[in-house]
């Protein structure tokens, strides 16, 4: 018997992922980190609107690169990177009021 695919997030994850992006602060480290670009790679390393290494976007459920991804799969994993690690995951947040 093969196992089974991973399951999509749940509406509640999904949606408590969507707030926290809104978040002024959130938008901030977006603007800070890509100028609120999804898609950027600016060959350094770190990839999507939040500039993940690729390391930390796998360990967190992540797939491709971060910049490949859509905004709301940045968005939710970007969410889980912040309740395992805090602000902390972003040297930008200090600068946002984080």
């Amino acid at each position: 018997m093969a196992p089974e695919p991973p399951t999509a997030p749940q509406p509640a994850e999904t949606s408590a992922a969507a707030a926290w992006a809104a978040l002024p602060g959130v938008a901030c480290i977006r603007d800070h980190e890509s100028g609120g670009n999804y898609s950027e790679d600016t060959g350094n390393g770190y990839y999507g609107a939040y500039q993940d290494l690729l390391s930390t976007w796998e360990a967190n459920g992540g797939t491709g690169l971060p910049s490949d991804a859509p905004p709301e799969v940045q968005d939710q994993i970007n969410y889980q990177i912040y309740l395992r690690g805090g602000w902390d995951q972003w040297s930008t947040a200090a600068e946002c009021g984080l």
